[in-house]
């Protein structure tokens, strides 16, 4: 489930490497689409179809729950929720809708983070990290941002770098996510206890090229 996807949709693509996966257990659908390659709160606000938080909420419950009541008839192993772009940021939310939940008037422009939007669902996280040189510390701070938020985060998924000429960020992560007994998941249980916890991707090809390819290539499929 995509709940804002911005600049196009990526339905066609999953629905067909699921299929090759698992041909009876498939399922894409995207809640709100604006076809401006930005931000939510700045697509929805340029194309003049403004979403408050709680109509996303609303919309993505009400889709998980059909999800569940159709899982006898068509077996569900897992439901996965993409979020747009990054832990913090902004959500759909603007001062253009009818009941704005971050607006105090029509002329202040108000959204939520993404951290923020999905908090109260509770649902546990496989974070997206950086493996660009840089990218350590933004992985860390997109981590304790979901953890000061009370969010689980059962696994760390970095992309490798093209070029990178210092090595893999994942020895550092894993380093760190062992030894550093401060940083635990939001339920208090340790975080990323278990090895496989942390893997990395190789890197993505550049942006013209289809990623069919790399997608399909045995080190993605075996982690």
């Amino acid at each position: 489930i995509k709940p804002l996807q911005c600049g196009g949709s990526d339905e066609g693509f999953v629905l067909k490497h699921m299929t090759k996966s698992v041909p009876n257990d498939s399922g894409a659908h995207t809640l709100f689409n604006w076809n401006t390659p930005a931000s939510p709160h700045l697509a929805s606000r340029i194309e003049n179809q403004p979403t408050s938080d709680e109509m996303v909420l609303d919309t993505l419950q009400q889709k998980i729950r059909s999800i569940a009541q159709n899982a006898e008839s068509v077996p569900c192993t897992n439901i996965w929720i993409e979020t747009a772009g990054g832990v913090l940021s902004p959500s759909s939310s603007s001062p253009l809708n009818s009941q704005p939940k971050h607006a105090s008037n029509q002329q202040r422009w108000g959204w939520s983070t993404q951290g923020d939007l999905y908090k109260q669902l509770q649902l546990p996280v496989v974070l997206v990290g950086d493996g660009r040189l840089g990218g350590i510390s933004a992985t860390l701070s997109a981590m304790e941002s979901l953890i000061v938020r009370g969010y689980d985060i059962h696994a760390l998924v970095l992309i490798d770098e093209a070029e990178g000429e210092h090595g893999s960020n994942l020895p550092a992560l894993k380093e760190y996510a062992e030894r550093s007994l401060s940083l635990r998941r939001g339920s208090g249980r340790p975080l990323l206890k278990h090895e496989d916890s942390i893997i990395s991707l190789p890197p993505l090809p550049p942006l013209e090229v289809p990623l069919d390819e790399w997608f399909a290539s045995a080190q993605v499929k075996e982690q």
